[in-house]
């Protein structure tokens, strides 16, 4: 069953492929968070990765053909370089790995999974050369924001009739891992969240994006992202606050801390994007502020009738934003334990362990509390910058660094002249810093890193042709 639904949705983006590229692409983007339509095959793939295999594959069949000279790619010898790194390094890594057993899958085992990151280390950057390739527009680019977006609310809806039905029937019908299960995945088992407060059991949303913090760290994205258009553009459509808030109390839904924590980095980071693309803010001190009083006004209140309904809606808060992070320091488990190791053995911090390798080095550093799930089982770090240091050390790090901030640093002539298309420079910034804070937006940064490549290849129109009531909305 497995196998037939993974080639099915082979074929039919391959069809799509084949006769239009630009819409397989824009299919990837709509896909690129809903990590939940996953499946388990002895490794893990999700819809996003099997619709993206196809237009790999026409594209490089289009590429052999008599007459085709490949296209210019900005900053491409950088990407190079970090690329070549990455596997020269990890090949090299696979003499001297720990030979520990990780999960019952062969795919699994300590040579062949580091071997296999290696070919799953090149397709992630696929998007990269696609999207630079096949979107030919500023209005392109702007479209496939605006199918993010649609996926975002998408996802949203969902996870609110997930959550209906949850506390209305007592029926949770999205588990986390559900459609794994149904398939007969090679590691199927369900997972919920769900926690006590007190007396209070409470639901957390998840939709379709696997966990409830993937969830909130993809509508996080799309609020940073909308908080640059409010800030950036010249006639903005209030829509885009109504908007916000759909995301943002959504986000609250979720409950996740890792969730609140990125955006609250993302926000800080928001206003020295804008000074360090040198791209100016068109709204006014005082607007904002009433802006934002006048979105937070409903949740004030909302929150106010529940307190006073005897609803502990402060202390639940509390419990999963400040006290988490008094408690654990605000770092992931396996995080926790990946840096624990490095601070053991400093020279990994320079050269890493190789792609996919962490966890093996890391299991003695487990918390015991961690352990119980972890040990045994393959895990990775959940910061990116956490996850590339301990794969690919400082070295990589500082390469991936160089190379997207040269992608930003060349697209910001391009976009200058047109008036709302400028804040493309704090949103690649943004991205930046979502991807540094969680892993988890790894799809989305590559496709981000591709519409930049576009912009640099074709520019953008000198009167920018992208009116406000074109702005996701």
């Amino acid at each position: 069953m497995i196998i037939a639904v993974v080639l099915a949705l082979f074929v039919v983006m391959t069809i799509v492929a084949a006769r239009k590229p630009r819409a397989a692409l824009l299919t990837v983007v709509f896909l690129a968070p809903w990590g939940g339509l996953d499946v388990d095959i002895g490794l893990r793939v999700t819809a996003y990765e099997v619709a993206l295999v196809p237009l790999c594959l026409v594209m490089l069949l289009r590429a052999t053909q008599p007459g085709w000279s490949p296209p210019r790619l900005a900053a491409g010898a950088l990407l190079v370089a970090m690329v070549v790194h990455g596997v020269v390094w990890s090949l090299l890594q696979t003499a001297y790995i720990p030979l520990i057993r990780a999960g019952d899958s062969p795919l699994r085992g300590p040579i062949m999974r580091a071997i296999i990151q290696i070919p799953f280390y090149l397709f992630n950057f696929s998007p990269v050369v696609l999207a630079a390739m096949l979107l030919r527009s500023a209005a392109d680019v702007m479209q496939a924001l605006r199918i993010y977006m649609a996926a975002l609310v998408v996802l949203g809806l969902i996870g609110w009739l997930q959550v209906m039905l949850w506390y209305g029937a007592g029926y949770n019908p999205i588990p986390v891992g559900i459609l794994n299960v149904a398939l007969g995945g090679s590691e199927a088992y369900i997972r919920e969240g769900q926690f006590s407060f007190g007396s209070l059991a409470i639901y957390r949303m998840n939709s379709f994006a696997g966990e409830p913090r993937n969830l909130a760290t993809a509508l996080v994205l799309g609020m940073l992202v909308l908080q640059a258009l409010l800030l950036g553009v010249r006639r903005p459509d209030w829509r885009l606050m109504g908007l916000w808030g759909f995301f943002f109390v959504t986000t609250l839904a979720t409950f996740s801390t890792s969730g609140a924590m990125v955006w609250a980095a993302g926000t800080v980071a928001l206003l020295p994007a804008f000074w360090i693309g040198r791209i100016p803010i068109r709204r006014k001190a005082a607007t904002l502020i009433a802006a934002m009083a006048y979105g937070l006004l409903p949740l004030v209140l909302g929150v106010a009738v529940a307190e006073a309904r005897g609803i502990p809606v402060l202390d639940l808060v509390a419990e999963r934003t400040f006290d988490r992070i008094e408690n654990n320091g605000a770092v992931e488990d396996f995080d926790l334990a990946i840096t624990r190791y490095l601070s053991a053995h400093r020279e990994a911090i320079i050269t890493g362990t190789g792609l996919g390798n962490a966890h093996l080095y890391a299991i003695p550093y487990l918390e015991p509390e961690h352990a119980v799930y972890a040990e045994g089982n393959v895990f990775q770090a959940k910061t990116g910058v956490v996850r590339i240091v301990s794969e690919l050390g400082l070295i990589g790090l500082a390469l991936f660094g160089l190379w997207y901030l040269a992608l930003v640093w060349q697209m910001r002539p391009m976009v200058m002249a047109a008036d709302d298309m400028a804040v493309a420079v704090p949103i690649a910034l943004l991205v930046l810093v979502v991807y540094l804070a969680t892993i988890q937006i790894a799809g989305e940064l590559w496709l981000m890193a591709g519409a930049m490549a576009a912009l640099i290849r074709f520019g953008a129109p000198r009167h920018s042709d992208l009116p406000a009531r074109q702005l996701p909305a």
